[in-house]
Protein backbone atom coordinates (compact mmCIF):
# COMPACT_ATOMS: atom_id res chain seq x y z
CA UNK A 1 0.00 0.00 0.00
CA UNK A 2 3.12 2.72 0.63
CA UNK A 3 5.31 1.24 -2.02
CA UNK A 4 4.14 4.44 -3.60
CA UNK A 5 5.81 6.50 -1.24
CA UNK A 6 9.31 4.75 -1.55
CA UNK A 7 11.83 6.77 -1.98
CA UNK A 8 9.59 9.84 -2.02
CA UNK A 9 10.18 13.60 -0.30
CA UNK A 10 8.08 14.18 2.41
CA UNK A 11 7.54 17.10 4.47
CA UNK A 12 6.01 16.84 8.04
CA UNK A 13 5.07 20.33 9.69
CA UNK A 14 5.12 20.60 13.16
CA UNK A 15 7.41 18.77 15.37
CA UNK A 16 5.29 18.28 18.00
CA UNK A 17 4.83 14.31 19.39
CA UNK A 18 2.91 13.97 16.27
CA UNK A 19 5.65 15.05 13.99
CA UNK A 20 7.62 12.39 15.94
CA UNK A 21 5.17 9.90 15.11
CA UNK A 22 5.03 10.91 11.31
CA UNK A 23 8.93 11.00 11.06
CA UNK A 24 9.42 7.25 12.47
CA UNK A 25 6.52 5.94 10.09
CA UNK A 26 7.89 7.30 6.97
CA UNK A 27 11.47 6.27 7.80
CA UNK A 28 9.99 2.61 7.99
CA UNK A 29 8.68 3.27 4.30
CA UNK A 30 12.03 4.70 3.20
CA UNK A 31 10.99 8.09 2.33
CA UNK A 32 13.35 11.65 2.54
CA UNK A 33 12.05 13.24 5.18
CA UNK A 34 12.06 17.03 5.79
CA UNK A 35 10.59 18.86 8.75
CA UNK A 36 9.52 22.10 9.95
CA UNK A 37 8.59 24.21 12.56
CA UNK A 38 7.95 27.89 12.80
CA UNK A 39 9.26 27.79 16.28
CA UNK A 40 13.22 28.95 16.78
CA UNK A 41 15.44 26.91 17.46
CA UNK A 42 16.15 27.25 20.47
CA UNK A 43 12.72 26.77 21.72
CA UNK A 44 13.11 22.87 20.46
CA UNK A 45 16.53 22.04 21.94
CA UNK A 46 14.82 18.31 23.22
CA UNK A 47 13.23 17.79 19.68
CA UNK A 48 16.60 19.00 17.61
CA UNK A 49 18.52 16.67 20.06
CA UNK A 50 15.84 13.73 19.38
CA UNK A 51 16.24 14.36 15.56
CA UNK A 52 20.17 14.14 15.83
CA UNK A 53 19.15 10.38 16.84
CA UNK A 54 16.95 9.38 14.34
CA UNK A 55 18.77 7.67 11.35
CA UNK A 56 18.56 8.42 8.58
CA UNK A 57 18.24 11.97 9.76
CA UNK A 58 15.98 13.82 8.61
CA UNK A 59 16.69 17.48 7.21
CA UNK A 60 15.23 20.48 9.08
CA UNK A 61 13.81 24.11 8.58
CA UNK A 62 13.26 26.01 12.02
CA UNK A 63 11.91 29.21 12.78
CA UNK A 64 10.59 29.79 10.11
CA UNK A 65 8.15 27.66 7.24
CA UNK A 66 10.32 28.07 3.46
CA UNK A 67 8.08 28.07 0.66
CA UNK A 68 10.72 26.09 -1.63
CA UNK A 69 10.46 22.73 1.47
CA UNK A 70 6.55 22.46 0.44
CA UNK A 71 7.20 22.88 -3.23
CA UNK A 72 10.19 20.23 -3.16
CA UNK A 73 7.90 18.00 -1.26
CA UNK A 74 5.99 15.30 -2.75
CA UNK A 75 4.06 14.61 0.21
CA UNK A 76 3.55 17.15 2.89
CA UNK A 77 1.52 15.54 6.23
CA UNK A 78 0.62 18.48 9.13
CA UNK A 79 0.05 18.23 12.78
CA UNK A 80 -3.19 18.95 14.53
CA UNK A 81 -2.07 22.60 15.58
CA UNK A 82 -1.41 23.41 12.44
CA UNK A 83 -3.74 25.87 10.46
CA UNK A 84 -4.99 23.86 7.62
CA UNK A 85 -5.17 26.84 5.50
CA UNK A 86 -1.44 27.93 6.12
CA UNK A 87 -0.42 29.82 3.05
CA UNK A 88 2.10 27.46 2.06
CA UNK A 89 -0.12 24.97 2.45
CA UNK A 90 -2.25 26.14 0.13
CA UNK A 91 -0.05 27.02 -2.64
CA UNK A 92 1.23 23.69 -2.24
CA UNK A 93 -2.11 22.26 -2.99
CA UNK A 94 -2.48 24.54 -5.99
CA UNK A 95 0.67 23.49 -7.20
CA UNK A 96 -0.64 19.85 -6.97
CA UNK A 97 1.21 18.60 -4.41
CA UNK A 98 -0.48 15.78 -2.17
CA UNK A 99 -1.39 17.60 1.24
CA UNK A 100 -2.63 15.89 4.25
CA UNK A 101 -3.85 16.10 8.20
CA UNK A 102 -2.10 13.40 9.89
CA UNK A 103 -5.38 12.64 10.28
CA UNK A 104 -6.67 12.64 6.79
CA UNK A 105 -3.89 10.77 5.79
CA UNK A 106 -4.35 7.84 7.98
CA UNK A 107 -8.33 7.98 7.36
CA UNK A 108 -7.29 7.63 3.65
CA UNK A 109 -5.23 4.94 3.98
CA UNK A 110 -6.74 2.87 6.85
CA UNK A 111 -8.24 -0.37 5.23
CA UNK A 112 -10.68 -1.01 8.71
CA UNK A 113 -13.47 0.54 8.98
CA UNK A 114 -13.10 3.69 11.61
CA UNK A 115 -15.32 4.43 14.92
CA UNK A 116 -14.70 8.25 15.14
CA UNK A 117 -15.66 9.35 19.09
CA UNK A 118 -15.29 13.25 19.92
CA UNK A 119 -16.55 15.68 22.63
CA UNK A 120 -15.54 16.64 26.09
CA UNK A 121 -17.99 14.25 27.86
CA UNK A 122 -17.53 10.65 28.47
CA UNK A 123 -15.63 10.14 25.19
CA UNK A 124 -13.58 7.26 26.33
CA UNK A 125 -16.39 5.71 28.31
CA UNK A 126 -18.44 5.71 25.17
CA UNK A 127 -15.41 4.24 23.19
CA UNK A 128 -15.05 1.24 25.64
CA UNK A 129 -18.74 0.77 25.44
CA UNK A 130 -18.48 0.71 21.82
CA UNK A 131 -15.14 -1.75 22.00
CA UNK A 132 -16.86 -4.12 24.13
CA UNK A 133 -19.47 -4.15 21.63
CA UNK A 134 -17.43 -5.29 19.27
CA UNK A 135 -15.90 -7.70 20.97
CA UNK A 136 -18.59 -9.41 21.77
CA UNK A 137 -19.28 -10.24 18.48
CA UNK A 138 -16.55 -11.49 17.94
CA UNK A 139 -14.53 -8.73 16.37
CA UNK A 140 -11.28 -7.33 16.71
CA UNK A 141 -10.65 -3.96 17.55
CA UNK A 142 -7.44 -1.65 18.01
CA UNK A 143 -8.69 1.97 20.33
CA UNK A 144 -6.64 4.44 19.35
CA UNK A 145 -6.30 7.61 21.36
CA UNK A 146 -4.20 10.78 19.84
CA UNK A 147 -3.29 12.16 23.28
CA UNK A 148 -1.20 9.17 23.96
CA UNK A 149 -0.83 7.36 20.74
CA UNK A 150 -0.58 8.73 17.62
CA UNK A 151 -2.74 8.13 14.82
CA UNK A 152 -0.46 6.97 12.36
CA UNK A 153 0.09 4.03 14.24
CA UNK A 154 -3.87 2.50 12.90
CA UNK A 155 -1.81 2.01 9.58
CA UNK A 156 1.00 -0.18 11.63
CA UNK A 157 -1.72 -2.35 12.86
CA UNK A 158 -1.82 -5.96 12.37
CA UNK A 159 -4.42 -7.11 9.67
CA UNK A 160 -6.18 -9.44 12.01
CA UNK A 161 -8.26 -6.11 13.71
CA UNK A 162 -11.31 -5.58 12.00
CA UNK A 163 -12.40 -1.96 13.23
CA UNK A 164 -10.19 1.24 14.59
CA UNK A 165 -12.24 3.36 17.08
CA UNK A 166 -10.50 6.69 17.13
CA UNK A 167 -11.24 9.41 20.42
CA UNK A 168 -10.62 12.45 18.68
CA UNK A 169 -9.19 16.34 19.94
CA UNK A 170 -11.36 19.26 19.63
CA UNK A 171 -8.97 20.42 16.43
CA UNK A 172 -9.85 16.90 14.89
CA UNK A 173 -13.38 17.06 15.22
CA UNK A 174 -13.85 19.67 13.20
CA UNK A 175 -11.78 18.73 10.28
CA UNK A 176 -14.10 18.89 7.05
CA UNK A 177 -12.65 15.84 5.05
CA UNK A 178 -13.08 13.98 7.97
CA UNK A 179 -17.24 14.12 7.36
CA UNK A 180 -16.50 13.11 3.93
CA UNK A 181 -14.90 9.90 4.29
CA UNK A 182 -17.36 7.06 3.72
CA UNK A 183 -15.54 4.69 6.37
CA UNK A 184 -15.39 6.64 9.27
CA UNK A 185 -18.65 6.78 11.56
CA UNK A 186 -18.26 10.07 13.99
CA UNK A 187 -20.21 10.51 17.43
CA UNK A 188 -19.65 13.70 19.08
CA UNK A 189 -20.53 14.08 22.72
CA UNK A 190 -20.76 17.68 24.35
Amino acid sequence: MFKKYKGKNVLIVGLGKTGFALINFFNQIQCNIHVTDIKPIFDLNKEVKKLKKIEPKPEMTLGEHKEADFINADIIVYSPAINPKMPQLERARQAGKEVYSEFSFCAKFCDKPIIAVGGSKGRTTIAHMIGFMIKNDKKMFSLVEPTTIHLSIILLIPKKTKWNMLLLKSLQENYKPLKTLNHISQLSLT
